[in-house]
């Protein structure tokens, strides 16, 4: 199973005209489908009122930090078939 990351979207500069993303790493979503990562993105939305957008990106690699900044990163689409 693919690796996700949640990113939490730059509320003044998260989002890019080129389609990608920037902000701060929140989790990972290791060994699950997209559609679980897609929903964890979404009950973490609501768990903090819908104040701020996640997003769901391939896994950032490395050892990340709560807090890291990671600018220009593809985000995954919020529809999923799989």
């Amino acid at each position: 199973m693919p690796n996700y990351s949640l990113i939490h979207v730059d509320e003044e500069n998260g989002r890019n005209p080129d389609g990608t993303i920037n902000g701060t790493w929140l989790q990972d979503c290791s060994g699950t489908t997209l559609d679980a990562a897609l929903n964890r993105a979404r009950e973490t939305e609501k768990a903090n009122s819908n104040r701020f957008d996640v997003a769901v990106v391939d896994a950032v690699p490395g050892t990340t930090l709560i807090g890291t900044y990671h600018a220009s990163v593809a985000p995954m689409s919020r529809q999923s078939n799989q």
